[in-house]
């Protein structure tokens, strides 16, 4: 959808219509904003559990060889 807005010819068929991706564009821009913000949202959400594992095996690691 980016790269339809960005084109020459933005016409793109939804439902057996053919829609012009200008006459949309505020609905448009405002659901590829929200579909970036989600997979913003999904990375950090994997970071931090990444970050979490590493501290958990980091524990445990620390307490194997004190013990």
């Amino acid at each position: 959808m980016q790269a339809l807005l960005a084109s020459h010819d933005r016409v793109f068929e939804h439902e057996g219509y053919g829609i012009d991706a200008k006459s949309v564009r505020d609905s448009l821009l405002a659901w590829l904003t929200e579909q970036y913000d989600r997979e913003e949202r999904k990375e950090t959400w994997h970071i931090t559990m990444e970050a979490a594992i590493a501290l958990f095996v980091g524990i445990e690691v620390i307490h194997l060889l004190f013990h």
